[in-house]
């Protein structure tokens, strides 16, 4: 994948692979159910989305799990998964049709669990969108995690751009198939 492969760690291996799908197996995702607060009480406190309409993306490193296991786990490196994410979002619904949203799934620490994702609406991107890439991530390389960090610029971006879409995902089964549940992290 060409957004994949401008990402790299230090040593010059990738940050992580891109894999188009959901992480808990090839059943499709029917429904994603968004939680609007971190602690959702009813069916009142979700809003939902048809999964036929999304894309999704697992970011998978090198390890266990889907774990980066070269170098720590830093917030410079969480931001340039993010400039990732967004990067993702922003050519896909940019160049594939029939896509209203997108979540990507995040690696986990190492030893851990993957249990983060972002989540995209087009709509909520339109601005970016009616704009050359180049514009809302002007830098023309990612920085490398552990060298560089993403200019005040774009860590202003990224940040505006993806900060409220950080969820906690599970996936569960009801009746007429899987349904993605999201939950903000705060």
């Amino acid at each position: 994948m060409h957004v994949a492969s401008r990402y790299h760690l230090p040593s010059g291996n990738r940050l992580v692979r891109v894999y188009v799908g959901n992480p808990t197996g090839t059943a499709p995702i029917r429904l994603l159910a968004v939680a609007k607060n971190a602690n959702p009480k009813s069916a009142d406190d979700f809003k939902t989305f048809d999964g036929s309409s999304t894309l999704m993306y697992i970011l998978c490193g090198e390890g266990k799990k889907c774990a980066i296991k070269e170098g720590k786990p830093t917030v410079a490196r969480a931001a340039v998964l993010r400039r990732e994410a967004l990067e993702l979002a922003l050519y896909t619904f940019r160049y594939v049709d029939g896509v209203d949203s997108v979540v990507t799934f995040f690696p986990p620490r190492p030893g851990q669990t993957p249990q983060n994702a972002l989540f995209f609406r087009k709509d909520d991107l339109d601005d970016e969108l009616d704009q050359p890439l180049r514009q809302t991530l002007p830098e023309p390389a990612p920085p490398v995690p552990g060298k560089a960090k993403l200019t005040p610029i774009e860590r202003k971006t990224v940040n505006e751009l993806t900060g409220a879409r950080i969820f906690r995902y599970a996936v569960q089964s009801a009746q007429g198939g899987r349904v993605l549940v999201l939950a903000p992290t705060a």
